[in-house]
């Protein structure tokens, strides 16, 4: 009988593969060709994490918040999502077809309940993008923020 772990990274990194899909860059180096390159890198990655996961049938990840650089601030303008739609898509096909359930935690300076109207502000771009993220997996109600 097939053992099922449910293994959660506190760092959302998986060891055992040459890649990272949380490779960002400084926003003072931010160009619309490097945040593609990184974006593509990143979901190429994570794909590959998913395929070694199944392998393994470790069915809880976590999706690191820098998946997608600077995808709630400001200097981001490019329609990421319509972008990546195809790749996101055929990464979440893999993901419902092998039973894997995501999760997503916004960073420490996601403050809802901050009095700084610009802090809620951003807070809530952040929350959004986050769900951006696991609707464009196609992901069902196993998937949390």
């Amino acid at each position: 009988m097939k053992k099922t772990y449910l293994i959660k990274s506190s760092i959302a990194v998986t060891l055992r593969l040459p890649c990272r899909s949380s490779r960002t860059f400084r926003l003072a180096s931010w160009t619309e060709e490097r945040f593609l390159e990184t974006v593509k890198t990143n979901l190429t990655c994570r794909r590959q994490i998913f395929e070694f996961n199944a392998e393994h049938n470790l069915l809880l990840f976590r999706i690191t918040s820098d998946l997608i650089p600077f995808a709630s601030h400001p200097v981001c303008t490019i329609p990421w999502q319509r972008y990546f739609k195809k790749d996101f898509s055929d990464i979440g096909g893999f993901v419902r077809q092998n039973g894997i359930r995501l999760s997503m935690h916004p960073d420490q300076f996601t403050l809802i309940n901050s009095l700084d109207e610009s802090i809620f502000e951003r807070s809530v771009g952040e929350l959004m993008y986050h769900a951006y993220v696991l609707d464009l997996f196609d992901g069902d109600h196993t998937h949390k923020i």
